[in-house]
């Protein structure tokens, strides 16, 4: 389903019939709506089924998953949507996931997908709309990696849409990320924080304007760890230490999102790039955890910057580094 589903849900349906207890309308949908070639009888089919499948009692997250996975108004929409492959189906889910999330102001279609994969005309993607055939794998393959894009769903649906085709390591430590970035010359690193007392720690590597994708592993960044835990943590500022010595600190920031968001970013649920939208910490942040402040001024001013886990954090590295 694309974007005009959440539209529907968030912006008509929920509010029709939590709010007001109303039964839906196809004249009232068409009447909420842009796009014109969603004809009268299509809007009136739409609403038929919703009013068969909602109730007042059910919570909004109830309700939209119930929408999204009916089978009559998936029909309904990829009869009417020009949805003529299942590619242009899930093609344009990934533009609309990029649109929602994006931190730009400026919107994409397949016009600017097009020019960006350096074709030469939009119609190498738009005879996927108009004609039944579906492009090659190979042609699959080449648009997920260069939009960040799990290619087994991308062909087949298969896992989620921005599930990380980035490198698993075998011993799971933040250090063992290194060789991908020096590699893969992202132009920014981004360290994620979520933005709760359990915080965790993960990583995305911003490759182009589009493309943004996560190291599958992500790390405790609180004092309520164990040994393991703390392993983590001293891999964490190990990775930074690295980072600064290969002279790529300076393409580094922090974020910190919701737990939410954080989850469904490192399960590949939403646009990688949702990170963006989250608030930034000063760049001066890596430079000071590195610091392992050494007197009790600097360890207050962290604190009043970063919040006690940062100050937690690095004891834990201290220590570590003592029994060493």
């Amino acid at each position: 389903m694309d974007f005009f589903l959440s539209s529907v849900l968030s912006g008509i349906l929920w509010d029709t019939i939590k709010a007001s207890g109303k039964v839906v309308t196809g004249k009232y949908i068409k009447s909420e709506i842009e796009r014109q070639w969603l004809d009268d009888y299509t809007c009136e089919l739409i609403a038929d089924r919703v009013n068969s499948i909602s109730s007042r009692k059910e919570d909004f997250e109830t309700f939209k998953e119930k929408f999204i996975n009916d089978e009559e108004i998936n029909t309904i929409l990829k009869n009417k949507l020009g949805y003529r492959t299942e590619f242009a189906k899930r093609l344009n889910y990934i533009i609309d996931s990029i649109n929602q999330y994006r931190y730009s102001d400026e919107k994409i279609n397949i016009e600017y997908i097009g020019e960006f994969l350096g074709f030469s005309s939009v119609n190498e993607l738009k005879c996927y709309y108009i004609s039944d055939t579906e492009p090659t794998y190979l042609f699959m393959d080449d648009i997920a990696k260069n939009i960040g894009v799990n290619k087994d769903w991308l062909k087949f649906g298969k896992g989620k849409p921005f599930s990380s085709q980035l490198h698993r390591p075998s011993f799971h430590r933040a250090i063992d990320y290194l060789k991908q970035i020096i590699n893969i010359q992202p132009r920014e690193v981004i360290f994620v924080l979520s933005d709760d007392h359990y915080s965790y720690l993960g990583i995305v590597l911003g490759t182009n304007e589009l493309k943004y994708e996560y190291f599958p592993e992500y790390y405790h960044f609180s004092n309520d760890v164990g040994g393991e835990g703390q392993s983590q943590i001293f891999s964490i500022y190990n990775l930074i230490k690295e980072l600064n010595t290969n002279k790529l600190i300076d393409n580094c920031i922090v974020r910190t999102v919701s737990k939410e968001d954080f989850e469904k970013v490192f399960t590949g649920a939403i646009y990688t790039g949702a990170v963006c939208q989250g608030k930034r910490l000063p760049g001066y942040w890596f430079y000071d955890f590195l610091d392992l402040y050494q007197s009790k001024e600097k360890k207050e001013m962290y604190i009043n910057s970063y919040g006690e886990a940062f100050v937690e954090c690095q004891n834990i590295v201290k220590a570590i580094k003592s029994k060493l």
